[in-house]
């Protein structure tokens, strides 16, 4: 596991990008396609999962603790209705050795 939470959130976006084969840049961008706010999204859910409070989220990531909430909120949601983005959200874990369980996901 990465030293620090820095590291950590890094190498999270740079799973997700190479997964949605998105530029990991983009990932902590202002930038506000559907496919970008997913992955960011994505990467919210996984570091929460990792057990990062909100607003150490918020922090790494440039947003404000609010924005991480609601992110939450928004994906657990669209993770119970797109099994493309499931799919990729499991497989992202599983490559941070933390494998999921379909049980875990939100229903």
């Amino acid at each position: 596991m990465p030293n620090n939470y820095r590291e950590l959130t890094q190498k999270v976006i740079e799973i997700i990008a190479d997964e949605m084969d998105i530029p990991a840049h983009l990932i902590l961008s202002k930038a506000r396609s559907e496919e970008i706010v997913g992955a960011r999204h994505m990467a919210i859910m996984i570091l929460r999962n990792m057990g990062l409070y909100p607003k150490r989220i918020a922090e790494l990531i440039g947003r404000t603790p609010r924005a991480v909430l609601s992110a939450l909120s928004s994906f657990e949601r669209k993770l119970t209705t797109d099994r493309l983005l499931r799919n990729i959200y499991a497989r992202a874990t599983k490559q941070l050795g933390k494998t999921l369980e379909i049980s875990d996901l939100p229903r």
